[in-house]
C-alpha cells in the first residue's frame, strides 16, 4: 500500500520516509482486502470510519506509530495538504492537538512555532509548508485564540484572506476596551498584508499610530509599569515582527530586505521602551536574532553567538540594566518564544527546534542556558532532557542564592528524581529543597487562606528527597533549621523528608521540641 495517491513522498527525511511506507505495509496487511476502495493510507486518514477503528485496535498501532510519537513533527500533515486531506480530519485522527488549540499556540508563537516543527528534507518546503499549515489552520474564521484581544488575534492573522481580516474585528467583544480603536487600514497595515516596501514618512507615522493603539488597547501606555509594556511589546512582536518577517521570507524577499524592513519594525516598538538607546540598540538586536532563528543565513549576517540563542546575554548593557527583566522572554531566545507545547510530551518539546539550531551551527546545551534568562523559564527543560542529567555549570548555579541561582520550579522539580539529585553537592541539594519549600509556600499564599502549620501540604510536583537524605544524614540538621523558620514542622513535612528517630540521635538535644513529639505521637521511631 502506498501512503499517498498525490503528495510527494521527497517532502520526508529519509528516516521519516522509511517509517511512513512501513506504516502503510503494516495497514494494509492489519485492513486486508475488506476496504478495497482504500487503494493508499492516506484513504484511510481520509475515510476516517470502520477502517480507521480498525487500524486504532491494533497493539502495534496503539503503542508506536510515527503519526503520533513523533516530538511534534508536522511533516505529515504537510503532505497532507497536498492530498487533500482536510487540516481538522488529520488532527482528530492522529494528534491530540485540537484545531482551537493550535489556534492558540499559533496566537502566541506565530509561524516559527510552526516552522520548527515541520522538519522536511528541504529548507524551501520547510517555509512552503509553514505557510500552508498556518493558512489551513486559520481558514476564514474567526480564530479561537482562547484570549479575545486584538494582539492574539493579529497573531494568527498569517493567511491573506481578506474575509479573516473583517471577521477578525467583527468578532472582538463589545465590552473589549479597545473594540473599535483598530480600522480595517490599521490592521492590514499591522499584519503587512499590504506590504509595498520603502515605508515613507506618511506611512511610518501610521503605523507608529496603530502600534500606539495595539499596545493600548487595554491601558493607557503612560499608566503601565515597565513589566506591563514589556509584555504588551513583546507579545506584539509575534504578529507585527516575527511573522511579518517570516512571511518576507516565503515571498522571496531576500535576507537583507528583509532585516531592514523588520528593523524599521523593530524601531517603532522600541520607540515606545523607556530604557537608554544603548538598551534599545542591544534589545533590537536580539529580536532580530529570535525572527532570524528560522533562517540561518540571516544569523551568519547578524553574526550571531549560540549564547544569544538560548537566554545567556553577551552585551553588558543588557546584563546590567534592570530593565531587561521586562523583556525577559524575548531575551530568552527562541527555545522560550517558539516552544510549542501541545502536541508533544514534556522530554520532547523543542527537540527538533534544538536539531534544527544544532544542524545550522548554533548548538544549545543546557550547561550554557542555564546562566541566562532561558534558566527562569519552563523551556529549560527541553534542553535539559537532551543532556546528560548532571552537569557542572548547573551544579554551580544551583549553589547559588537568589537571582543568580535562579531556575524554573518544573527544572527544579525535575532534578529531584533520587537517581538524579544524588549526583548533585550538597549545597545544592540544600537550595534545591529549600526552593521547594519557598515554591509551594508561595502557592499556598495564592490559593489558600489558612497558613497553619498543620494545613501546609507537602512540595507539590516534588518527589521526596528521603532517598539522598538517607546517604547524607548531615544535610538533615539544615533541612530541619528550614522548616523551623518556616514554621512548618508537621507530621506530613517530617515523613516528606524521611525524618525518623534516627534524626533525633543526630541532632540530640539540639533537634526541635516539636520535632520529638511529633515523631513520638506518630510512631515514627523511639
Amino acid at each position: 500500500m502506498p501512503v499517498f495517491r498525490k503528495a510527494k513522498f521527497s517532502l520526508f527525511r529519509e528516516d521519516r520516509a522509511k517509517a511512513f511506507e512501513e506504516l502503510a505495509e503494516r495497514t494494509m496487511n492489519a485492513l486486508g482486502n475488506v476496504f478495497p476502495r482504500h487503494q493508499c493510507f492516506g484513504d484511510v486518514v481520509r475515510d476516517g470510519g470502520v477502517a480507521w477503528q480498525v487500524l486504532g485496535r491494533q497493539p502495534w498501532f496503539l503503542e508506536s506509530n510515527p503519526l503520533i510519537d513523533n516530538g511534534g513533527n508536522l511533516d505529515f500533515s504537510a503532505a497532507c495538504i497536498d492530498e487533500g486531506i482536510s487540516i481538522i480530519q488529520i488532527w482528530h485522527h492522529i494528534s491530540t492537538c485540537q484545531i482551537a488549540n493550535f489556534q492558540r499556540e499559533l496566537a502566541a508563537h506565530g509561524l516559527h512555532g510552526i516552522h520548527f516543527r515541520m522538519d522536511l528534507s528541504s529548507e524551501a518546503d520547510r517555509i512552503a509548508y509553514t505557510c500552508k499549515v498556518a493558512n489551513a489552520v486559520l481558514g476564514n474564521s474567526y480564530p479561537d485564540t482562547g484570549v479575545r484581544d486584538p494582539i492574539s488575534t493579529l497573531s494568527v492573522l498569517t493567511a491573506e484572506q481578506r474575509l479573516a481580516i473583517h471577521k477578525c474585528l467583527d468578532s472582538l467583544p463589545i465590552s473589549d476596551p479597545g473594540y473599535g480603536k483598530l480600522s480595517h487600514d490599521q490592521v492590514v497595515a499591522l499584519v503587512g498584508l499590504d506590504y509595498k516596501g520603502n515605508m515613507d514618512e506618511e506611512e511610518e507615522t501610521f503605523f507608529f499610530n496603530a502600534v500606539a493603539e495595539l499596545l493600548g488597547h487595554k491601558f493607557p501606555i503612560s499608566t503601565m509599569t515597565h513589566t506591563q509594556l514589556g509584555q504588551a511589546i513583546e507579545k506584539a512582536m509575534v504578529p507585527l515582527v516575527y511573522n511579518f518577517g517570516y512571511k518576507l521570507m516565503a515571498d522571496g524577499a531576500g535576507i537583507l530586505t528583509t532585516m531592514l524592513e523588520a528593523a524599521r519594525r523593530i524601531n517603532v516598538l522600541v520607540s515606545f521602551v523607556p530604557g537608554s538607546p544603548a538598551f534599545c540598540k542591544a534589545l533590537s538586536r536580539q529580536i532580530l536574532i529570535n525572527l532570524f532563528s528560522a533562517f540561518p543565513k540571516g544569523l551568519e549576517m547578524l553574526q550571531a553567538k549560540p549564547e544569544e540563542l538560548q537566554g545567556v546575554m553577551l552585551n553588558q548593557v543588557l546584563i546590567d540594566d534592570p530593565l531587561a527583566e521586562a523583556f525577559s522572554m524575548t531575551l530568552a531566545g527562541p527555545v522560550a518564544l517558539f516552544a510549542q507545547k501541545t502536541p508533544t510530551k514534556p522530554e520532547l518539546e523543542e527537540g527538533l527546534l534544538i536539531k534544527y539550531l544544532a544542524r545550522a551551527g548554533y548548538p544549545l546545551h543546557v550547561d550554557t542556558a542555564i546562566n541566562g534568562y532561558l534558566a527562569k523559564e519552563r523551556e529549560i527543560l527541553c534542553l535539559a532532557y537532551q543532556s546528560p542529567w548532571w552537569s557542572p555549570s548547573v551544579d554551580d548555579k544551583l549553589q547559588k542564592k537568589g537571582k543568580d541561582g535562579q531556575v524554573h520550579w518544573n527544572f527544579a522539580s525535575k532534578l529531584f528524581e533520587p537517581s538524579v539529585l544524588g549526583l548533585y553537592s550538597d549545597q545544592a541539594v540544600l537550595n534545591l529543597i529549600e526552593f521547594s519549600l519557598d515554591h509551594e509556600l508561595r502557592q499556598l499564599s495564592k490559593y489558600t487562606y489558612s497558613t497553619a502549620t498543620n494545613d501546609r501540604k507537602t512540595p507539590k510536583g516534588f518527589v521526596s528527597p528521603a532517598a539522598i537524605l538517607k546517604d547524607r544524614p548531615h544535610l538533615c540538621e539544615p533541612i530541619l533549621e528550614m522548616l523551623e523558620l518556616r514554621e512548618w514542622i508537621n507530621p506530613g513535612m517530617v515523613e516528606w523528608c524521611g525524618f525518623t528517630h534516627r534524626e533525633l540521635k543526630v541532632l540530640g538535644s539540639r533537634a526541635p521540641r516539636e520535632l520529638k513529639s511529633i515523631v513520638l505521637e506518630s510512631g515514627l521511631g523511639l
